[in-house]
Formats: C-alpha cells, sequence, structure tokens
C-alpha cells in the first residue's frame, strides 16, 4: 500500500514524529546543498588546472545547477544505517560529510538504482535494505539563480515502521518555504497544530489514512488552495516526474538518476557493445535510456578508475550526434540535451545529415561551363519530387545487395578497360636518354603489371562472398595503385637497360651484373675525371660476351681469340705476371675502332658500379650499366603556356587516377548498375529509366549515398595523395544516437549508423515497430549493420509516461494488445485491465462523427487549467487544418486560447492548441490529448492503427476520443469505453 502526503500542506494528517522527520530531512539537505554550493563556488572562483581544465570547470558549472538529485539511506549488517547522496554531473567535485557519489561510481550506481525496500549483499556491509529514499528536482528558467540555495520539491519515501512493507510518500515544495512555514506553524495557536491527541490516538492505533486520488485531488488543490493559507503559494506535485515536465520543455531528466533496471542496464552497457537496439512500448524511456547512454558515454571519457563502466577518453559530446527524422524532435531533445549536462551533443535531422553527404559525394554531378565572359556550374541529375509506383523495395538493404552485385561487375569491366586506355602522351618531347622505343615499351610495361594486378582485384570483388561486393573498393583500387607506384615508380629504385626497348628492375648490384651478362652485356669502365674508357672482365663469361659482340678479340700477343679458345685464353691470361700490370690483357675491334681490355676483379667491377664509372653494351647500345628509374627521366611537355618540365611516371599516374578516381562517380555507377541489372532480366525498368533520365528521387540519393560508403569505407584523404572528397571516407561520429528507428527506411538507417566511428560502431537506436507510421520502412535491423555480427536488443515493456494514470495506462497497453496484435503484450487477466481501463476522470469517449465535433473539442479544451499542453489530433494533417480553421476564432473568443496547425509541434510553446496529426507528435508527450475523427481511420491499416496508437499514448492526464460508434469496430470501442456514472 502506498500513502502520500503535502507537507506542510497536510500536517494535519499525520503524527507529528512523521512530519518532524520529513522537516529534519528538508533541513539536512538544505544545509547540506548550501556548504555544496560554498564549496562549488569557490572551486568555480579558484579556477581548475590541468590538461582538463575546461571539462572540470564544466563539471562544476553542471553540479551547480543540479546540485544533488538522490539520496538513499541503507540499513546495513555491519556498518548500521549510512545515507549517500548523487548528482548527475559527473564531476570530481567530493564532499565527506554527505557522502556524495558520481553516477558511474559503484556507490553512485547503487543509488540510481535503488528505491524503498531495495536490497542486497557486500562485503562490506554484509546484508543491507535501502530504508529510505529521497529524490529532489531544483528551479529552472528564472527562478533558478534566485533559488541557488534551495530545491524546489523534495519526495521523500519511507517504511511507516520497522516491520511494515507499505510506503509513505511525502512531497514538500519549495523547501526553503515550507520550512518558514513549518516554524511558523511551531509558533501558532493550538488550533493550528498538525494533530489532536484524538488524531495522534488514531494514527497510534494504526487506523490507515485514505490515500488521495491523484488526478481529482490535485487538480482541485491547484485551484481552490483550500489547505493552504491565503499567504502560501505552494503548487502540489502528485510526482517528481510529472512536476519536472510540467515546468519543463523536453524529456525530464529525473530518470537519469532514477531509471528502471532496463533502463540503467542500458545507459551502463559496455562502450564496446557496438549497435544496440531499444525497443519499447509508447511512454518506456526508450529516449530517456538512449540519451542516458549518450551521457554514459561522455562522462566515462573523463572518469575515475572506480566507473561501473570502463573508461575511455575516445566519446566526446562535440564528436558525437543524434538523428531524428522531423524538425519538431530537434528542439525537443536539445532541451533534454541541455538538462542532461549535454549541451553541446548536436541532434540532427536526417535531411541535414543527407544534405551534408550529397554535397561531399557530389551525388548531382555538378559541372563548371563557360558561357561567354561567365562561369556558369550545371547538374548532371536533376531532383524528382515524387514518382507514380510504390517504391518500397528500392528502400530495403536487399535493393542495396543488388545494386553492390551490378555495380560490381560494372567497376570489375571498367579497371580492365583501363589498362587498354594507358598511353604515352602526345605532348611528351623525348630525349636521347629515353627515346621513343624505350618510353613505349615502358608504358607496355606498366600496362602489364597494372592488368595483372587489376586482374587478381576484379576476380576478388566479383567472388567476394562478404555483405557488399564493392565494400573498400576505392581503398582496394589505391591499392592497385600503390602496388604500381612500388613496383614501377618508385624514384629510388635501380633499373638496367636489357637492349632496344627493353628495360628491367633489380634489387641489387649483384643482380644488375648477373642479368647484363645473361644477355651478352660487357663491361666498360668509364671515368671522365681520369680519361678512362676500356672494357673490363673478371671472369671467363664476360671475356666469351666480349668475343661475341666485337669484330675481333686478340690476347696481349696479338693472337686472335675464337670463343672456343676464351676459356683456355682466360686461363692463360689470369695466370700470367703480366695479368697484375697495368698493360692491357685483351684488346678488341668495334665498328672499327680498337680498344683495351683489362682483367679487374669481380669487387673491382661492382666498385665501378657504386661509383657510376661502369657501362654495359647490350645489342649495340652503351648505357651506365645501373640507371636510375627511367619512368622518372625528365621529360619537356608542350603546353599553351609554355614548355613544362615532367616525367612519364608522372603522366602514368596522372591517367591512372583520372581513370580509377577522376572519372568516378557514383549516380553514373548507380545508372550503369541498374541498365546492367535491367538487361540481366532483373525487375528494376522503372527505376532504370528514371536513372537514364538522370532524374533521381529523395530514396535514390539514399542508395547513392550507401554506395559511396560501402566504397569508401578506410579510405583516408590523409593517406591517399589527390584523392576526389566524394571518394575519401567521412569524417565519423564518435557516438550516434538513433531515435524513431522505426520510420526510417532500412537504407537511411544503414548511413546513419554507418557515421559511427568503426572502433567502437557506437550506435544507439529506440524506436518501436508498434508505431510505425510510413508504410515499407525498416523490417530487419540487423540487416542495417552488414559489418557487425549482431545487434543487441532490449524490450521496455514498462510505460513511464502514464504509470501515474493508470486508466490511460491500461487503454494504450489494451489498444497495443487487441488493435495491434502484438503478441509480446499478452495479457494475463484481461478483465482487469478492462475494469482498469474504465474506471476514472482520465479518459472520455464521445459519440460523435467528425463533421458535428467542434462543440465536444470546445468544451473539454475550456474546462482544462491554464497551464496544460493540450494536442488536437486527427488522423490526418489536411483533416486537422480544417478542424483548426472551424475552431480558432471560437476557441479566440469563448477561451482565450490561440490555435495552430502544427507539422512541428513546439512544445515550448505551452500557451498554443497544437492541432497535428499523429505523424507530427511521435516522440512528443502533451498533458491533455484530444482524439478527433475515429470513423475515419481504416482499421485494416497496419499504419492507421499504429498511428492511433501513437496519439493514445501521447497524453499524460486526460485523454478523450472522439468518433462515430457505429462506425469503428467493436473491439477498438472495448478499448475506449467508460464506466458511466
Amino acid at each position: 500500500m502506498r500513502q502520500e502526503w503535502l507537507l506542510p500542506s497536510q500536517m494535519n494528517e499525520v503524527s507529528e514524529s512523521t512530519a518532524q522527520e520529513t522537516k529534519g530531512a528538508v533541513e539536512q539537505e538544505l544545509c547540506q546543498l548550501e556548504e555544496m554550493i560554498s564549496k562549488i563556488d569557490e572551486l568555480r572562483k579558484r579556477g581548475a588546472f590541468g590538461i582538463d581544465a575546461q571539462r572540470r570547470l564544466q563539471g562544476y558549472e553542471e553540479f551547480r545547477r543540479h546540485a544533488v538529485g538522490k539520496v538513499i539511506t541503507v540499513e546495513t549488517e555491519k556498518e548500521g544505517k549510512l545515507s549517500f547522496r548523487v548528482s548527475q554531473a559527473n564531476s570530481d567535485f567530493a564532499m565527506t560529510s554527505g557522502n556524495l557519489a558520481t553516477p558511474l561510481s559503484p556507490v553512485g550506481y547503487l543509488c540510481r538504482q535503488a528505491y524503498l525496500g531495495f536490497e542486497g549483499k557486500s562485503p562490506a556491509w554484509g546484508t543491507y535494505e535501502v530504508v529510505e529514499v529521497r529524490t529532489l528536482s531544483r528551479f529552472f528558467g528564472q527562478e533558478a539563480e534566485d533559488n541557488i540555495l534551495n530545491y524546489k520539491s523534495m519526495e521523500r519515501s519511507v517504511f511507516p515502521d520497522l516491520y511494515s512493507t507499505d510506503e509513505n510518500m511525502f512531497h514538500v515544495s519549495n523547501l526553503s518555504k515550507s520550512l518558514n512555514n513549518w516554524f511558523s506553524r511551531d509558533q501558532s495557536s493550538d488550533s493550528n497544530q498538525a494533530s489532536t491527541d484524538d488524531d495522534n490516538a488514531e494514527i497510534e492505533s494504526g487506523v490507515e489514512f485514505d490515500t488521495f486520488e491523484s488526478f481529482d485531488f490535485f487538480e482541485n488543490f491547484d485551484s481552490s488552495n483550500e489547505l493552504l493559507g491565503e499567504d502560501d503559494d505552494y503548487r502540489s506535485v502528485n510526482a517528481m516526474e510529472d512536476d519536472q515536465i510540467d515546468e519543463y520543455y523536453g524529456l525530464s531528466n529525473y530518470f537519469y538518476l532514477n531509471p528502471t533496471k532496463e533502463q540503467l542496464d542500458v545507459m551502463c552497457s559496455s562502450v564496446s557493445k557496438g549497435p544496440m537496439l531499444i525497443e519499447g512500448v509508447a511512454g518506456s524511456g526508450k529516449t530517456c535510456a538512449a540519451l542516458g547512454r549518450a551521457k554514459t558515454l561522455c562522462d566515462a571519457a573523463y572518469g575515475a578508475s572506480d566507473q561501473v563502466i570502463e573508461s575511455t577518453t575516445f566519446f566526446s559530446q562535440e564528436s558525437s550526434v543524434g538523428f531524428v527524422r522531423t524538425g519538431e524532435l530537434v528542439q525537443y531533445l536539445k532541451a533534454t540535451c541541455l538538462e542532461l549536462g549535454l549541451a553541446q551533443l548536436p541532434i540532427c535531422e536526417y535531411k541535414e545529415l543527407q544534405h551534408d553527404l550529397q554535397q561531399l559525394r557530389d551525388v548531382e554531378q555538378w559541372s563548371s561551363r563557360k558561357s561567354g565572359d561567365q562561369q556558369t556550374s550545371q547538374s548532371k541529375y536533376r531532383y524528382l519530387t515524387s514518382l507514380d509506383y510504390s517504391f518500397d523495395s528500392e528502400t530495403t538493404m536487399e535493393w542495396l545487395k543488388l545494386v553492390d552485385g551490378y555495380a560490381t561487375q560494372v567497376i570489375a569491366e571498367r579497371m580492365i578497360k583501363v589498362a587498354s586506355s594507358l598511353r604515352m602522351p602526345e605532348s611528351l618531347v623525348l630525349t636521347p636518354q629515353l627515346p621513343y622505343e624505350d618510353a613505349s615499351a615502358l608504358v607496355d610495361m606498366c600496362k602489364d603489371v597494372y592488368l595483372q594486378s587489376v586482374s587478381m582485384l576484379a576476380q576478388h570483388i566479383q567472388s567476394n562472398t562478404s555483405a557488399l561486393g564493392l565494400d573498400k573498393i576505392v581503398l582496394e583500387l589505391n591499392a592497385v595503385i600503390s602496388r604500381l607506384e612500388n613496383q614501377l615508380f618508385d624514384p629510388q629504385s635501380k633499373w638496367i637497360s636489357t637492349g632496344k626497348g627493353k628495360w628491367q628492375k633489380v634489387q641489387s648490384r649483384k643482380q644488375a651484373l648477373s642479368k647484363l651478362r645473361s644477355v651478352n652485356g660487357t663491361f666498360i669502365r668509364y671515368s671522365k675525371q681520369e680519361r678512362i674508357q676500356n672494357f673490363v672482365v673478371s671472369n671467363a663469361s664476360d671475356l666469351k660476351n666480349l668475343i661475341r659482340s666485337s669484330d675481333v678479340v686478340k690476347d696481349q700477343f696479338g693472337v686472335t681469340i675464337e670463343e672456343a679458345q676464351s676459356d683456355i685464353a682466360w686461363s692463360e691470361s689470369k695466370d700470367n705476371e703480366v695479368s697484375k700490370s697495368a698493360v692491357p690483357h685483351f684488346s678488341c675491334e668495334q665498328g672499327g675502332k680498337r680498344y683495351a681490355v683489362f682483367i679487374v676483379e669481380e669487387e673491382d667491377i661492382d666498385f665501378y658500379a657504386v661509383k657510376n664509372e661502369l657501362l654495359v653494351k647490350v645489342e649495340g647500345q652503351i648505357r651506365p650499366a645501373l640507371t636510375s628509374n627511367p619512368f622518372h627521366a625528365v621529360l619537356e611537355k608542350n603546353a599553351k603556356a609554355g614548355v613544362t618540365k615532367t616525367t612519364l611516371a608522372k603522366e602514368l599516374r596522372r591517367q591512372l587516377k583520372n581513370r580509377l578516381f577522376n572519372n568516378l562517380h557514383f549516380s553514373d555507377l548507380y545508372a550503369a548498375a541498374l541498365a546492367l541489372a535491367e538487361k540481366s532480366g532483373e525487375a528494376v525498368s522503372l527505376p532504370a529509366k528514371r536513372i537514364n533520365n538522370k532524374q533521381l528521387a529523395d530514396h535514390d540519393i539514399d542508395v547513392i549515398l550507401a554506395l559511396a560508403h560501402v566504397m569508401s569505407r578506410s579510405a583516408n584523404i590523409d593517406t591517399i595523395k589527390n584523392l576526389p572528397s566524394r571518394l575519401a571516407e567521412p569524417t565519423y561520429y564518435r557516438s550516434v544516437f538513433v531515435d524513431e528507428v522505426q520510420d526510417f527506411t532500412e537504407i537511411q538507417i544503414f548511413l546513419m549508423g554507418a557515421q559511427a566511428h568503426p572502433d567502437y560502431n557506437a550506435v544507439t537506436m529506440v524506436g518501436d515497430m508498434q508505431q510505425q507510421l510510413l508504410s515499407g520502412k525498416v523490417r530487419n535491423i540487423q540487416s542495417c549493420f552488414p559489418y557487425q555480427t549482431s545487434v543487441d536488443s532490449v524490450l521496455l515493456k514498462e510505460n513511464k509516461r502514464q504509470e501515474k494514470q493508470p486508466q490511460l495506462l491500461a487503454t494504450s497497453h489494451l489498444f497495443r494488445a487487441l488493435v495491434q496484435d502484438d503478441g509480446r503484450m499478452a495479457i494475463s487477466n484481461l478483465d482487469e485491465m478492462r475494469r482498469l481501463s474504465r474506471v476514472g476522470g482520465a479518459k472520455e469517449f464521445i459519440d460523435n462523427t467528425f463533421e458535428s465535433c467542434d462543440d465536444d473539442v470546445v468544451q473539454v479544451i475550456k474546462k482544462l487549467p491554464r497551464g496544460r499542453t493540450i494536442a488536437v489530433i486527427c488522423p490526418t494533417n489536411e483533416m486537422a487544418v480544417e478542424l483548426e480553421s472551424r475552431l480558432r476564432d471560437v476557441l479566440a473568443a469563448e477561451n482565450f486560447r490561440q490555435s495552430y496547425v502544427a507539422e512541428r509541434v513546439d512544445l515550448s510553446k505551452k500557451y498554443l492548441v497544437h492541432f497535428s496529426s499523429p505523424q507530427n507528435i511521435k516522440g512528443l508527450e502533451f498533458d491533455t490529448v484530444v482524439l478527433v475523427g475515429m470513423e475515419r481511420v481504416d482499421w485494416n491499416s497496419q499504419v492507421d492503427r499504429n498511428s492511433v496508437y501513437v496519439a493514445v499514448s501521447r497524453p499524460r492526464k486526460q485523454l478523450v476520443v472522439i468518433g462515430d460508434r457505429e462506425q469503428v469496430p467493436e473491439h477498438v470501442i472495448d478499448c475506449f469505453a467508460v464506466e458511466q456514472v
């Protein structure tokens, strides 16, 4: 049993001792707050030092703003009673006297999940039980600084006695004023004392107090002020969460220190878990848990070593992002982030991401043209605003796989064709050092090496068994060029010429000399400085090559040596003493000229090569024995602006990059892939025709962007020189949050998830398939993460939004189970759920048509307190426009209320009556929802049923449903029915 009181307003209802205990709790928290704020202000004034000074100062600011949010008292076996305080601020500020804990410390983790009666066991405490819980909230807005030493409200939960399992809940608003009120009551007359002797006798005898029904009592309490003196201005609080939401635009931060077990598990899940899907019924705190996880990841980056989650400096607010589908959620979630200390976390519409990536990837393929004296830009592709056929299949990951498969074939064919397009530029001015024959041979060599490399790559990508064949293809293409660079274009490499138009790269001088000898090369020592030019031989093979390439070779005695006699002649000359003298050992005649030939050691030939004094004659051509890379021979290039120095390597590299990268455009590739798919018999004629006509629909852009990401993964622009920015890997976010994931397409989810840094893949998605309002959207979340083995999934079933109104909670639960047929929400006691949904004043069904409901809507709004947020929801936005135009003047005249039609609901405008449709209120919540035109709903449509569920689950306090009963199915009426009083 749970009983609630407002103190000091209801001091007459409770015992003196109970009132004094609550008063003592108020005094204690205000005293602790004053001490903490004083120390925080001192720290702020003093400033912080060190590399994390800015972060520490931000932590102090957050603590000053939020202070303590929760206090628990634990009865322990070994240590007696212990009290601990926890703040949402992950600050290094500590205060021993208050046992202050940070939210990610073990004690803070315990405080956050603790509730009255929470039990456990630890080595330090033994068995323990939570015997008191206090939750505190701060003032907002203009009242905040004036109440920096005050709390707006406190909720204190305790057991009535040592043996009771009941719960007493005491609410105190404006703690400083309440404390003053207590003092004034202590000094007042006996008639105003907290209780009479008879009352105390009743309390001591254990008579139960009546529990105040939350809705009726507190509505009356607000208006009548009947329990307060004329000077009192205390505002009643039914629950801390309600109190904060009433005053605050956005989701309350109450959840962060008071989560359910499931929410806390999500918030503190491992940073290395990868993608996570948080599913849940409407109002279950999915978004809260996801934002809590974002805060946890960012706070853990600067936390201590004893955190409940591993610490990493990787995550930060500015480098994270939250994606939403519609603009109405942007400001709503930004306000929540501000209260969570996540003011720097960007919240963006998906269209903003699409726009940015569209520019990065050059989807439209803009080109620059000169018209007269003006330079104009023109796009190759045009945007198509609507289609006349169902394109749902084109938004799935299966479609992306189909396109990827045919794009793989297109790329493979193109890579092979590039080889035949490589040619020596006609503009090059060749030199005697690199004549046309040699240069042409080098180009052919480049073709062969490239073709060998890309042939292997083409086979690899076409036989790729991974999810997407074009994965990292830009990186792979760059690897082809890199291999070519290493094999042919390395300026430090050494080469030899083995004949006209014959070039070969060598790894060492020894290899070079061996290769030259194998092609009958003869060595010449040439030293311009020493004026030396003669042939040298170091073995019989050298002598034999010399004989073969000369007209005649003679020994030192003038005897002609034939090739068959070379071994004997070499042996005799080698043994002769004359070989050690400066007299030539042989002579040779070539082309009518006579040359000296010396016998030298092999080391001498190697030494001549080192000194660049060794030439080689092969096939009548004399060149240095070892040359620098001929691809880097300096050439001249004819240009309009004059003669430019260049190299063959530079020209061939430019051709390769131009054909592989500069001419690679994603939209053209998509068109080519669809054309090939159609030719292969795939049913893609409609999109193929559209793309061929250079028209792109919105979902085509998503496909192209997804294809671009697949291809450019790991293509870091810092490591790949001169890579066009459209082909480069994008800058990643450290973590990604996706709200209302069910209303995105699979390809959109893939793109948003792909923005998370691959080191952690920290993607948190929240959604509910029973709130999917657009047909053809995501069916398989796992398919959206082809590079992940799994996506962790959590289902939250507890409706926190409507838990204070059991009638509304039961209605949402019934609708989900009976109308939407959600098997996961099996109801064990259907009759009891029906009873709960029909009892109370939080729900009303009005039997009327959309055409005749004007007065009903006006009367409902007329009865509501001025501070409530009100949404009038119609099945379509067109109906909302019509109804608002009918009621605008009446609402203004009779109720002094302004109305508007909201395609983007702005809940910060609480004074307006919002007319809208379910599609525009996703993720939001209102005090009162008036649901109009139920007879216009197509109850056979899953999307329409989901839309009604969205509307039914939005209100926190009141739901009014208007519809023609005869045109609404009976099982739907069963959910909306109420007991007649």
